[in-house]
């Protein structure tokens, strides 16, 4: 149970012991407390690096030894792995950003495997659109590194994955990336090209046809609006 009276959060611990933790919060959304989202923000960052060692090890184990396992099984088990990786740096992200976490610890602790694990989807199985945006959005607001985002961009180009939402988003750090003509996105598109830094609450009602998400919304719309 959790109660909240402004800046102040009252939790009654759930070990037994009746205790009550009280903290000055600063959560970025509302649905869960600030202990909730904190806990499920540790426990998905050492699952996160937990997927990272094992994928990384079935990788190297397998450069070795090729000839035990045949294609398919192989797509199949390197794709789960990396799929696992990736949902636990996506979730990481999420947790981290709704507790309050600062923009400088999420960047710089997420983002880079965030970026591995998509990438590793990409190469062994499929990502849904709605996904990869989420993802570019996050390096645009968490700061990532321009030479990386530029490497990781290269990636999807390579691999046939245009849409003009994610090209206008890598623009902000890339100025002379190619603006592809067509996506998934067209609300937001639309707000994007119109360039309207007014009518913010049509970007919300847009991003909401594509994202259900109040963490994913959030963390897209301050993307699409930062400076």
């Amino acid at each position: 149970m959790h109660l909240r009276k402004g800046k102040y959060e009252i939790n009654v611990l759930d070990d037994g012991t009746g205790l009550l933790e009280i903290v000055c919060h600063n959560t970025r959304c509302i649905s869960d407390s600030w202990r909730e989202y904190r806990m499920r923000m540790e426990e998905n960052m050492q699952l996160m690096f937990e997927a990272q060692t094992e994928l990384r090890n079935t990788e190297r184990a397998i450069s070795y030894s090729r000839e035990c396992i045949n294609e398919k099984d192989r797509s199949i088990l390197l794709n789960r792995l990396s799929r696992n990786y990736l949902d636990y740096a996506l979730e990481s992200i999420r947790n981290g950003y709704a507790q309050g976490r600062s923009f400088s610890f999420i960047g710089g602790t997420f983002l880079s495997p965030v970026v591995e694990g998509i990438t590793k989807c990409i190469s062994y199985g499929y990502v849904p659109f709605n996904e990869i945006l989420f993802v570019i959005a996050s390096c645009l607001l968490f700061n990532y590194d321009k030479g990386d985002l530029r490497k990781f961009a290269e990636i999807l180009s390579c691999n046939g994955i245009a849409d003009s939402v994610f090209d206008r988003i890598i623009c902000r750090r890339i100025p002379e990336w190619t603006i592809s003509d067509c996506t998934e996105f067209k609300a937001i598109d639309l707000w994007m090209e119109k360039n309207n830094t007014q009518e913010y609450t049509d970007l919300q009602s847009s991003i909401k046809l594509y994202f259900f998400s109040e963490v994913d919304c959030k963390i897209i719309f301050d993307a699409i609006i930062s400076k």
